[in-house]
């Protein structure tokens, strides 16, 4: 088995269907689909009773947040590579599994980009950067809904950190390039919509992913620094988050 899907879910009923069923109608079936609810209360379990024919596993009870609720994906995983559409987020095609899999030629971290949902309506096509690095990582995430992750990678890191709120999947690409020296690869599609809508579009995101670089890379803070002031720099007109990063910096 080449891969596991994994949805979280916690009282989004109206998105988990629109994930579910975008997850179970690929034309792609050598995979299995695991779906890890937080004891909704809106009807999530019987949307997910109702799709259950295409659910190899699922669970309904209360967890400890949306990273305590991954890494119990990641637990049960069996799949070479894991790819986690939480609910709100689903498939940009019924072929994109078939596509992708394709590309899933043993490096850790393989990705792609996304279509952006906004509370408007708005949809927006952000291109993500090939070949990830440290200067990369001080401005830009890959989107969990676009990146299929080695399991065995995931294992050997310990899943996601759970004391963060927003910035825990970009400190397992930090942890993931610099302590096990990931490769990383972008490929050509576009592989889901992402609701913009949800906790981990935050700009406080920013000042998690310091936090985490001040407690476990304090020698890497420096060169952060550097980076952001580069990247400013470069830019005619910077994102607000950048400029937050550069003032929390100089703060430190």
């Amino acid at each position: 088995m080449k891969l596991s899907v994994i949805t979280i879910n916690y009282n989004n009923a109206a998105g988990l269907q629109k994930t579910m069923q975008s997850v179970i109608t690929q034309t792609y079936t050598d995979f299995e689909y695991i779906v890890i609810d937080g004891g909704s209360t809106d009807g999530g379990v019987d949307v997910i009773k109702a799709n259950e024919q295409g659910v190899n596993y699922w669970v309904s009870e209360k967890d400890r947040g949306i990273w305590n609720a991954m890494n119990k994906g990641i637990a049960v995983a069996k799949g070479e590579y894991c790819l986690f559409m939480n609910s709100g987020d689903y498939l940009a095609t019924p072929a994109v599994l078939e596509e992708a899999v394709k590309y899933l030629n043993g490096k850790e971290i393989i990705y792609g980009d996304v279509y952006f949902i906004y509370e408007d309506g708005t949809v927006k096509i952000p291109t993500h950067e090939a070949d990830i690095d440290l200067f990369k990582l001080t401005y830009t995430n890959l989107p969990h809904q676009a990146t299929f992750i080695k399991t065995s990678l995931l294992n050997a890191i310990g899943g996601y950190r759970e004391e963060y709120k927003v910035a825990s999947d970009w400190f397992f690409l930090l942890q993931a390039l610099v302590d096990h020296k990931a490769e990383f690869e972008k490929i050509p599609l576009i592989i889901s919509y992402f609701d913009k809508t949800g906790v981990s579009s935050s700009i406080a995101s920013g000042h998690e992913n310091l936090d985490a670089v001040k407690k476990h890379y304090p020698y890497l803070l420096s060169q952060f620094e550097r980076n952001a002031e580069l990247r400013y720099y470069q830019l005619s007109k910077p994102h607000q988050m950048l400029k937050k990063v550069l003032r929390t910096i100089k703060g430190k």
